[in-house]
């Protein structure tokens, strides 16, 4: 098993699409980044690849594997597109989507539904979708890892939880580092009259804005701090911060702290986290946790910072590098709201920040 790394940054996929061309050909497994989780590729029109497959995510008799088509256009060729789906499709994608279509049966055994349905995705991960399109058969986007198990983001992740017989069976790994924090596709049959929503997948949109410079971050600070106290009202909250290195998350904290009454708030890199008591002139929230779970490499970790301990009324929980925040949340029995702040770094100086509801 080899692994080779993505440039998250890289423009030209020729090379990597060269490297994986041959591997796919010849019926081997390999586990790539995608834009919501680790998954597993294989030809999808190679029957011996995907009984590998199959055994490898331990899927059961009649599960079905969608599979990541490249474009609408490629998309055709495969499964039945009406006027009225092709118009939601045109909609929703790219993006983290998976969309149930009648199918034309032309792939392997075991992956098109036994009611004749296939579930195809075209993905916000212009890297994905070339390969698709250069290699020229749909790829499997089942996650990584056995069925019904948690999803993984980063390969360490993936790897801990597979045994050593079953990584043998793996030709490849791409590595794109850790991904940021996503839940799984959203699943819509489109294959009936009207489209039904089988899986709900990202949490609710509240907000997204595009910023030129780090006032810009600190003005969406005072919102999304705006945003926050409206549910501090009710119960605490935790705010993930996802986004690589140098994209602003602390500088997101450091802003939302000032408004509160606070500047002396620090990267708590090394600490894993610090706790400030909020001025008695902020009514709604009393207190801010600033967390950095970068330095985290174990889910037992999290038991030890004794989470569910900070989550009092009137606590705010600030979380960066929030791509390793699921166990973090696992460990929260005490019921609270969790938004998602994903930060995506469009320039030297522009950002996308999207504000979403995960948890109310």
């Amino acid at each position: 098993m080899n692994t080779i790394v993505l440039d998250q940054n890289e423009h030209n996929f020729t090379a990597l699409r060269e490297q994986l061309r041959p591997i796919l050909k010849a019926g081997g497994v390999v586990v790539a980044p995608t834009d919501t989780v680790y998954a597993y590729l294989v030809d999808a029109t190679n029957q011996e690849a995907v009984d590998t497959l199959r055994k490898l995510r331990n899927l059961p008799m009649g599960k079905p594997v969608s599979v990541f088509v490249g474009s609408l256009e490629f998309a055709n060729d495969y499964v039945e597109i009406s006027g009225s789906a092709e118009a939601v499709m045109r909609k929703l994608l790219p993006g983290p989507y998976t969309l149930i279509l009648p199918s034309k049966r032309q792939l392997a055994s075991g992956v098109v539904s036994e009611k004749d349905t296939l579930g195809i995705r075209i993905p916000k991960h212009p890297w994905l979708n070339e390969l698709v399109l250069a290699y020229g058969a749909p790829l499997t986007a089942t996650a990584a890892g056995n069925v019904g198990s948690s999803t993984h983001l980063s390969v360490a992740s993936f790897l801990k939880s597979l045994s050593k017989k079953k990584q043998q069976a793996i030709s490849l790994i791409v590595d794109g580092g850790i991904l940021s924090r996503n839940d799984p596709s959203t699943v819509i049959d489109l294959s009936t009259t009207d489209p039904i929503m089988l899986r709900s997948g990202e949490g609710r949109k509240l907000k997204e804005a595009i910023t030129e410079s780090a006032k810009d971050t600190e003005k969406m600070a005072s919102e999304l701090l705006h945003l926050t106290k409206d549910y501090a009202k009710q119960k605490p909250v935790v705010l993930l911060l996802e986004g690589h290195f140098g994209v602003g998350k602390t500088v997101m904290v450091k802003a939302i702290a000032h408004e509160l009454g606070l500047d002396d708030v620090i990267s708590p890199t090394f600490a894993i986290y610090y706790e400030y008591d909020v001025p008695e002139t902020q009514s709604i929230i009393k207190k801010l946790y600033h967390f950095d779970l970068f330095r985290i490499e174990d889910a037992e970790e999290y038991s030890e910072l004794e989470i569910n301990s900070l989550l009092t009324p009137g606590s705010l929980i600030a979380v960066e590098w929030a791509q390793k925040s699921h166990d973090f949340i696992k460990h929260t029995s005490v019921n609270c709201t969790v938004l998602l702040v994903h930060m995506e770094r469009l320039g030297d100086t522009t950002r996308r920040i999207e504000i979403r509801l995960l948890q109310e």
